[in-house]
C-alpha cells in the first residue's frame, strides 16, 4: 500500500499513461487512486460497517455533488452533458468519497510516501519544464509536440508563445497547472536555489493564476516568518524585518527596470494588473471577469432548486448556453467559485469553503501547509482546480491532521439488507 501512495503523489501533477475508453478518459494517477479507494470498500464490505467522517465537511460536499449530479443527469437533453456527469461519477466523486471512508486509517506511514513521492513529481516537472523552454529557445518547437503529439488530449501541445517565448507548460495539459506546481515547489523545498528555478518557471508559464498564487506564497510565507520571529526575538525581528525591506525594494526596482526590456515579463505582468484591476487588456482576463460579473444573471437562469444544489459535476458551462456560449461540448467554467457554485449550489458551495477555511484556521501554527491551504485557495478564484491533483492534496494534508485526533465512535443506526447487518457510524 506504501508503494501506492508514493505513486499516487509522483503521478498527481503529471499526465502519464492517459487512456481513452470510449466517452471516460483514465491516467495513471486516476488507475492508482482507483485502487487505493478499493481497499476502503472491500472493508466496507467485509466489516459491513460504514464510517462516515463527521467532522469533514468536504466529505459531505462530495454527497451533496454525487446527488445533484445524479438527479441531474436525467435530465440533461442534450447526450454530451449527460455523459460529463456520468463521467465525473466515477472519475472525480466515488473514488474521492471512497477514500475519504478509508481516511480514518489511513497510517502516517502513507502520508510521508505520497508527500515523498509529491516532491519528485514537482522536480521532475521543474527539470522538463526547463527542458521544454531551452528545447524551444534552440529549435523553436515544443518538445511536447515531438514527444506526445499524437496525445494532444493528455498534454499541451500547442506551441503557445508570451513574450517572444513559449508558455512552458511541462508534463501537463495546461500552462496554469503547471505554474501552480512550481509555486508548490517553492513552498515546499527550502533550497533557495530550487526556490528561484520555481519562480522563473512560474514566470515562464506565462500564468496569470500562478504570478498571483506566488504573490500570496511570498505573502503568506513572509507574515508567518515575521509573525513567528517576533514571539522568539523582537530584536532580532526588527532586524530582519529592515533587512528584508530594503532587499524588497531592491529586487522591485530591478524588476521594474528589466520589466521594459523582458518581453515576457512585460506582457505577464501587464495582463496579471489588468486582471486584478480592470481586465481591459487581456483577452482571456476580460472572459474570466465576466463570468463573475454576470453570475447574477447565470443564477437567475439556474432556477431554485439548482440554486440550492447545482447543475451536477462539469455542468458549470450549461447556463452560458442561455448566453450565447453554447459551444455544443461540455466544459466548466475557470474558476473553482462559480465552478462549485453552479455545479453543486449554494449548499455545495458553503459546504467546500467552509472546510477550507477551517482547515486554514487549523494549519496556521504550520507554515508550509498554511501556505499551501492559502495559496491553492486565491487560485481557486482565477482557475477552475476541483476534481484534479490539487484537492487530492488537501485532502492528503487534512489527513495528517486526522490522525493526530482522537476519534470517538458513536452507533447512529443499524439495518438489515439482504441478510446483512450493517451498522453506520460517525468519526
Amino acid at each position: 500500500m506504501k508503494i501506492l501512495f508514493y505513486i499516487l503523489g509522483l503521478t498527481s501533477t503529471m499526465m502519464i499513461l492517459k487512456l481513452q475508453i470510449g466517452s471516460f478518459d483514465l491516467t495513471l494517477f486516476n488507475l492508482i487512486l482507483y485502487i487505493i479507494a478499493m481497499f476502503p470498500l472491500l472493508q466496507i464490505l467485509k466489516s459491513k460497517k460504514l464510517i462516515i467522517p463527521r467532522s469533514n465537511m468536504y466529505f459531505y460536499f462530495l454527497l451533496i455533488l454525487l446527488g445533484s449530479t445524479l438527479v441531474n443527469a436525467l435530465f440533461y437533453k442534450e447526450a454530451v452533458w449527460f455523459r460529463i456527469c456520468i463521467k465525473n461519477i466515477f472519475s472525480f466523486i466515488l473514488p474521492q468519497i471512497l477514500f475519504l471512508l478509508g481516511m480514518r486509517r489511513l497510517p502516517e506511514e502513507h502520508i510521508r510516501q505520497f508527500m515523498a513521492g509529491f516532491r519528485l513529481s514537482v522536480i521532475l516537472q521543474l527539470l522538463y519544464g526547463l527542458l521544454q523552454y531551452l528545447f524551444y529557445e534552440f529549435t523553436g518547437r515544443n518538445v511536447n509536440s515531438l514527444l506526445f503529439g499524437y496525445l494532444k488530449e493528455s498534454f499541451y501541445t500547442s506551441t503557445n508563445r508570451r513574450g517572444g517565448t513559449i508558455a512552458v507548460s511541462g508534463l501537463g495539459y495546461h500552462p496554469t497547472y503547471f505554474a501552480i506546481t512550481m509555486v508548490m515547489g517553492f513552498i515546499i523545498f527550502d533550497n533557495i536555489f530550487i526556490q528561484l528555478l520555481c519562480v522563473f518557471l512560474v514566470i515562464l508559464s506565462s500564468s496569470k493564476t500562478g504570478l498571483i498564487t506566488l504573490g500570496v506564497a511570498f505573502f503568506a510565507k513572509g507574515i508567518y516568518r515575521v509573525w513567528a520571529e517576533k514571539k522568539e526575538n523582537r530584536k532580532l525581528w526588527i532586524n530582519k524585518t529592515a533587512s528584508r525591506m530594503v532587499m524588497g525594494i531592491t529586487v522591485s526596482i530591478i524588476l521594474i527596470g528589466s520589466y521594459r526590456n523582458i518581453p515576457i515579463l512585460k506582457e505577464l505582468f501587464t495582463n496579471t494588473v489588468s486582471l486584478i484591476i480592470n481586465y481591459s487588456k487581456d483577452g482571456s482576463g476580460s472572459t474570466h471577469a465576466g463570468y463573475y460579473r454576470n453570475a447574477g444573471h447565470y443564477l437567475e437562469k439556474l432556477g431554485f432548486l439548482k440554486g440550492i444544489f447545482g447543475g451536477g459535476s462539469g455542468t458549470s458551462g450549461y447556463v452560458l448556453k442561455y448566453f450565447g456560449r453554447d459551444t455544443g461540448a461540455a466544459w466548466s467554467i475557470e474558476s473553482d467559485i462559480l465552478d462549485i457554485l453552479f455545479n453543486s449550489g449554494f449548499t455545495g458551495f458553503i459546504l467546500y469553503y467552509a472546510w477550507n477555511l477551517m482547515n486554514i484556521w487549523k494549519k496556521r501554527f504550520d507554515k508550509k501547509n498554511f501556505t499551501i491551504w492559502v495559496s491553492l485557495f486565491i487560485a481557486g478564484i482565477f482557475y477552475n482546480f476541483i476534481g484534479s491533483w490539487v484537492t487530492v492534496l488537501l485532502v492528503i494534508l487534512q489527513a495528517a491532521d486526522l490522525n493526530k485526533d482522537t476519534v470517538n465512535n458513536v452507533t447512529v443506526s443499524a439495518a438489515v439488507k439482504k441478510g446483512w447487518l450493517w451498522k453506520i457510524e460517525y468519526m
